[in-house]
């Protein structure tokens, strides 16, 4: 890695991209915050820069790849780190240490705004590779979205990839950030912790907000017959609310859908669904799912992939005002990782990214950066954070048969179910669901909400069999022989398999 003549203070400023710029202020309730997202085409990318800086990106995954492109494009000299080496030569990929690689993933339409702003020819390439784009949305498997990056970042001027881990970041004399991994030592001007979740630099870092969501889910991947395509890919989206778990239907690349189910945290009886006999039991168990899932329309064609535990977690750049380890910035899900009860990761991380690349386009000096930074993502981020822990709990406390906490703030998907269809309000909920305005935005549609729940309104479940019925269905479809069998009867005879409320499980 070449180490850069730039002083340590200074970033090379560029010139702004024109039109759609992120304001670095909270906004107020109920305004349009530009920064969740501007219409794609709206900005230019910055021209190169002259002599840019050495940047090192520790992670290669949608926020690290997304930044390390970006950054090479404007002419900066990148070296990616990550400790996977990328798909085999026949195109497998199993990306250890990345639990979650292989389940769903909903790409929200910031995500192919900032492909179409930032990286002109990346979403092309997803295209052709079969992800499919409609209303904005794009439905593709993780695993192709990142062996699409990992081609161009191989391809990318200015990008170099290294295979390894990283260990440690200390300083130099001239304070440049020296990171230090099983590769060996190399000092930049700037280093980006993309790492998400890793506890790479926890030690030094603020305690943040971290939050069991009290959640687990499995899932499994399906491909779709020709004839078949429409009903899963046209048309409205395919969630259900069950009473004690959660179903929906991800439409995704080449034809391949995924499904989910998610459960309770401490619910060990539903732990059976990773056996594929059970989770086809479950799967024709639920009505609207069933109908669906027919042996004309769909066959499996991976295994039952478990998923952990679905935290919240926020933890931003500074402890008691100071910055953790200068010349690093935290970003992505290092700095907010949500529950993906959701689907809002990668947007979010993308969100993040775009509005760093502002940053360090203007011109800003390191710790500049590092700061404005920090409180943007405390103003665009952390309400995300909180709206999430309220809507998790509400899901928890829907499924366990308690009526509406009405003190304090109401779950904003209570809140948005409470008015839906009321014309008056589906302007600001589109923008709420859409993630173009803070949950703060819906506070006048709270106060419909309430009224409608004072005059006796309740949320309702979608058609299906609740918890207990499931696990009968499931006990009555599993065959004996199998050896699901044994441990789930043990566990399933006069239990209801239920821990504490809020304990961290894996489904």
């Amino acid at each position: 890695m070449t180490t850069a003549t730039l002083p340590v203070n200074a970033f090379i400023a560029a010139p702004s991209r024109s039109g759609g710029h992120i304001p670095l202020s909270v906004p107020h309730d109920g305004v349009r915050d530009e920064g969740f997202g501007r219409v794609a085409g709206e900005l230019r990318l910055p021209p190169p820069v002259a002599g840019g800086m050495d940047i090192m990106v520790i992670g290669a995954g949608p926020t690290g790849s997304f930044l390390a492109l970006a950054l090479a494009r404007r002419g900066h000299a990148v070296t990616v780190l990550d400790r996977d080496p990328g798909p085999a030569a026949d195109g497998s990929w199993e990306r250890p240490g990345v639990p979650q690689f292989r389940q769903p993933h909903a790409f929200r339409s910031q995500i192919a705004e900032a492909l179409r702003a930032e990286l002109p020819g990346v979403l092309e390439a997803l295209v052709a590779d079969g992800a499919y784009l409609a209303e904005g949305q794009m439905g593709v498997r993780r695993s192709v979205y990142e062996a699409v990056f990992r081609r161009a970042l191989s391809g990318e001027p200015g990008v170099t990839m290294l295979a390894g881990s990283a260990r440690d970041i200390r300083t130099d004399a001239a304070g440049r950030p020296v990171l230090i991994s099983d590769t060996g030592i190399s000092t930049a001007d700037l280093v980006l912790n993309a790492t998400g979740r890793a506890r790479f630099l926890k030690h030094r870092r603020t305690a943040g907000l971290d939050v069991d969501s009290g959640l687990a889910y499995v899932s499994r991947e399906y491909q779709v017959a020709p004839g078949a395509r429409d009903e899963f890919y046209a048309g409205a989206r395919h969630i259900w609310n069950l009473p004690g778990y959660l179903v929906r239907v991800f439409p995704s690349d080449s034809n391949v859908i995924s499904t989910l189910f998610v459960r309770r945290a401490d619910d060990r009886d539903l732990t059976v669904l990773r056996h594929p006999e059970a989770y086809e039991a479950a799967t024709a168990a639920v009505p609207p799912l069933a109908a669906l899932m027919t042996a004309d329309k769909v066959r499996p064609i991976s295994r039952v992939y478990p998923g952990g535990a679905m935290r919240n977690i926020y933890r931003g750049q500074l402890t008691k005002d100071e910055i953790d380890t200068p010349g690093v910035i935290h970003v992505g899900d290092a700095v907010f990782s949500p529950s993906p009860m959701y689907g809002r990761g990668i947007a979010t991380s993308l969100i993040q990214a775009r509005a760093l690349l502002e940053l360090i386009d203007a011109g800003h000096d390191r710790d500049s950066v590092t700061r404005r930074f920090d409180a943007w993502c405390t103003g665009r981020m952390l309400p995300w954070f909180h709206d999430q822990v309220l809507d998790d709990a509400g899901v928890i406390g829907m499924w366990d048969g308690g009526d509406l906490e009405i003190d304090g703030r109401l779950p904003s998907a209570t809140i948005t179910r409470a008015v839906a269809g009321e014309p008056r309000w589906r302007d600001v909920i589109g923008q709420y669901l859409d993630m173009r305005v803070l949950p703060s935005a819906l506070a006048p549609v709270e106060v419909a909400a309430r009224e409608r729940i004072a005059a006796g309104w309740r949320p309702a479940f979608a058609d299906g069999p609740d918890r207990q019925e499931l696990l009968r269905v499931i006990r009555g479809s599993v065959n004996r022989t199998s050896p699901v069998r044994p441990a789930f009867a043990a566990r399933s005879a006069g239990s209801s398999g239920h821990k504490s409320p809020g304990t961290s499980g894996a489904a």
